[in-house]
């Protein structure tokens, strides 16, 4: 098996030939000898983390792109429930890539022999085609309980990884879909729990950080010969977490009519109009421009470029069932909070609009509007059919938040 030191070596000369840079251009870049990156990538050089942070400022890549690098060091703990999410039948192969040593535990070998002997159709193809790529693959280590007594396997498989982090002297990552991990690994400082959502995300690919950055600050009159450059994910991440539409709707050095020209190439291109930063509040790019008070470039997206109205806030990364504070905050809520009327009566107008959605907090769109006592956003709203009795996690309705509101109902109800 490949030692850490040169696995990590094989990741870091990928990204910078991913970045179309050779040895000599990143020895300038970082500022030492040609003959330190090439031991660098060769394994050879034994302080690897300061080596990385230096490849990942050099080529202004996320830093999270660090961290997933160096899980070279790190062994993984696939679970039953992560190897079976989703019919997900690449997650031992992505885990060998990205991790030094892949660990299964018998008791997770136990679980899936049972799935598939019950012959419940998918599931069980799906489990035995797990087992199959576990024998065939010999970067994994199989690994047996001690702890037999104990019923439940989650413990089972905890004491197991104790052990492998301690033979292997190395940190380990449990790769679940389960959220009872987090409780039962509490205290512990060399393992912790992934889920199997998260790991997919954000253990994505190498990319050509560089010429993202170069897309990111190029603007032209006409883009009918430029191409994507060789290796740029168009829809990856900025390191300030923006997309490439974001960060363009939010440059406020860029005209207007600029800005269209350059989202309309990035959407011809495959960028997807409707992901949301991972920066701040996670938005959608039609919510940025509410944001910013940018009525031209928000009708651009909707009626040109036919953005979802409905893409609420969410952190694109987190998996969790405890959902975040202001999760959920749509366009139309986020328009009716600030008084922009003009977008309100918008988004009111797109059939595709759900006026009564509530977010994280049971705000709909009018109770919000109805906390702020935008009184013309208010009537928008209920001209296009708000609901008038839903009740927030407060049990309040907009009524109950405002008189004006309060008004609407009690003259519609003593008007039959």
């Amino acid at each position: 098996m490949e030692n850490n030191l040169a696995f990590i070596g094989r990741r870091l000369a990928e990204l910078r030939e991913k970045n179309g840079l050779s040895q000599q251009e990143l020895a300038k870049k970082i500022g030492c000898d040609p003959t330190v990156i090439s031991k660098v990538e060769g394994g050879k050089r034994k302080k690897i983390k300061n080596y990385v942070d230096e490849y990942i400022q050099a080529m202004k890549c996320p830093k999270e792109m660090a961290d997933e690098i160096m899980l070279a060091v790190k062994i993984s703990v696939p679970d039953t429930s992560a190897l079976l999410y989703n019919d997900n039948a690449r997650l031992i192969d992505d885990l060998c890539e990205k991790y030094d040593k892949v660990v299964v535990p018998d008791v997770i070998i136990k679980e899936l022999q049972n799935i598939k002997d019950k012959k419940q159709g998918k599931k069980s193809r799906q489990a035995w085609q797990i087992l199959r790529s576990i024998s065939e693959n010999n970067r994994i280590v199989r690994y047996r309980c001690d702890n037999e007594i104990h019923e439940k396997n989650d413990i089972k498989i905890i004491d197991a990884v104790r052990h492998a982090v301690n033979e292997f002297g190395c940190g380990a990552d449990i790769i679940t879909n389960d959220t009872d991990y987090s409780a039962l690994l509490k205290g512990e400082e060399d393992i912790k729990a992934i889920h199997v959502k998260d790991f997919i995300l954000i253990h994505h690919n190498i990319t050509n950080m560089l010429g993202l950055d170069e897309l990111d600050h190029i603007y032209l009159d006409d883009y009918s010969e430029l191409v994507v450059p060789t290796g740029v994910d168009i829809n990856e991440y900025l390191p300030n977490g923006n997309t490439l539409i974001i960060s363009t709707i939010r440059n406020n050095r860029v005209s207007v009519s600029r800005k269209k020209k350059k989202i309309e190439w990035l959407i011809k291109n495959g960028a997807d109009v409707n992901k949301r930063d991972r920066s701040e509040r996670f938005f959608p790019p039609i919510t940025h421009t509410i944001q910013l008070n940018n009525y031209e470039l928000f009708n651009f997206l909707l009626k040109e470029c036919h953005a979802n109205t409905n893409v609420g806030s969410k952190n694109p990364y987190s998996s969790k069932l405890l959902r975040q504070q202001n999760e959920g905050n749509m366009p139309l809520m986020v328009a009716a909070w600030h008084g922009r009327e003009k977008y309100v009566k918008a988004l009111c107008d797109d059939p595709r609009t759900s006026i009564n959605q509530q977010d994280f907090n049971g705000f709909t769109a009018l109770i919000k509007a109805a906390i702020k006592g935008w009184k013309k956003c208010c009537q928008i709203l209920l001209d296009a059919g708000a609901d008038t009795k839903i009740v927030d996690h407060d049990d309040m309705t907009a009524a109950d938040r405002f008189e004006y509101v309060a008004e609407y109902v009690y003259e519609k109800e003593n008007s039959k």
